[in-house]
């Protein structure tokens, strides 16, 4: 029995909806061939999106023959949606009875995002179990409205916005799966994003570079500036409060660069840059270059791990700090390293490591502070004046 049932581009009618892009072709054709019983077909644009430029529809909508094919060609850029309609037979039979089955519509829709647009009194020209409400559902989750993820590391091809409206905020509470771009645009200073769960930015396999940026708007003259905060949970838990800044584990020359500093703004107390542990921290250690394998007890301070490599030539502009065999150096414009926290050496004749060290070239200098307190004090010198404290023991 003849029936309107049209492909688009191959794809069988019972899929109802059709995604295409700009400035593709679509290739209409009745889907029951040989369609004998069809003397006439005819294609149109019932209806369309808001602002939608019209479809070019050749030859009236008609094919050359009815089971032929009609191609309609540079379809418009945008994210739009089109309505398409087959009548078969002018819709009627021998006796003038309109035939339901005579007559089929199917959508045609560029999406962005994952996402596209319903059609004014859409029912299931798009999709014939669900609706046009599926439309709205995709968006929900899209959004993370409904708590679900927003994995969109296949469909998210375009840059995504998300708007906040005044004293509101965009809350995300599964997951961002991004290839695109994510940018949260908030109307007043108080607006937010909040994702509960986490931000993932996969590496695109065909670029070799990829760059995730957290930033706030630019300061102007007549707002004020937006600080960006990145902060863990608050409760005080042995395992809460945990943060992580890591790059990743590439082995090129220039990976694992991490740098922090400060604005440009000249005023006030900008420019600092403070680093401490929370106001409820029990132990509360900084370490540079390295965690020890124990703080020792230590609370609130801070180890320096030792130089895999110390430096060889002089700086330029200010000092090398660091740490050699257990020994904090410093390193001057001039190149002389300065023993500040001694280590090593030990003095040879004493044993002890109560010692100021100068190295400068094949210029050295190395003092022993209790053997210099001790032969000042041989030579009659009254050396409790500077050594006011003086536990040596034995």
């Amino acid at each position: 029995m003849a029936n309107a049932k049209f492909t688009i581009n191959g794809n069988a009618s019972s899929n109802r909806g059709y995604d295409t892009t700009a400035a593709s072709s679509l290739v209409l054709q009745l889907e029951t061939l040989p369609a004998l019983d069809v003397y006439r077909c005819q294609y149109s644009q019932v209806t369309k999106t808001k602002n939608a430029p019209d479809l070019t529809i050749p030859n009236g909508g008609e094919p050359a023959t009815p089971a032929g094919t009609l191609t309609i060609t540079g379809v418009p850029s945008g994210v739009h949606a089109w309505k398409l309609r087959c009548v078969v037979n002018n819709g009627v039979d021998a006796r003038g009875n309109v035939v339901p089955e005579y007559t089929f519509e199917r959508i045609v829709a560029i999406r962005s995002g994952g996402l596209r647009k319903i059609i004014t009194g859409e029912t299931g020209e798009y999709d014939a179990t669900y609706g046009w409400p599926e439309a709205y559902n995709e968006y929900l989750t899209t959004a993370g409205i409904v708590g679900a993820d927003v994995n969109l590391a296949n469909a998210w091809s375009q840059p995504q916005t998300f708007a906040g409206v005044t004293a509101s905020s965009v809350t995300v509470t599964g997951n961002v799966n991004a290839v695109g771009d994510l940018t949260v645009a908030g109307v007043a200073e108080v607006s937010t994003l909040e994702v509960t769960g986490g931000i993932t930015v996969p590496r695109p396999a065909a670029s070799p570079i990829e760059k995730f940026t957290f930033r706030t708007e630019h300061q102007t003259g007549t707002n004020a500036s937006l600080n960006l905060q990145v902060m863990t949970g608050v409760t005080s838990s042995a395992d809460s409060g945990y943060l992580d800044i890591a790059t990743g584990p590439s082995t090129s020359a220039n990976s694992g660069w991490v740098s922090i500093h400060s604005g440009n703004a000249n005023g006030g107390t900008s420019g600092n840059i403070i680093i401490y542990p929370g106001n409820g921290a029990v132990v509360g250690n900084i370490a540079l270059n390295g965690e020890p394998s124990s703080y020792q007890g230590m609370q609130r301070g801070i180890f320096v791990g030792n130089s895999v490599a110390i430096p060889t030539g002089n700086p330029t502009g200010g000092g090398f700090l660091f740490a050699q065999a257990g020994a904090l150096r410093w390193r001057g414009t001039s190149g002389t390293v300065t023993t500040i926290a001694p280590a090593e050496p030990h003095c040879p004749t004493c044993g002890r490591d109560f010692v100021t060290q100068h190295v400068n070239g094949d210029d050295e200098l190395s003092l022993c502070l209790c053997c210099m307190v001790d032969t000042l004090e041989d030579a009659g010198i009254d050396v409790g004046r500077f050594a006011f404290v003086r536990n040596l023991g034995t």
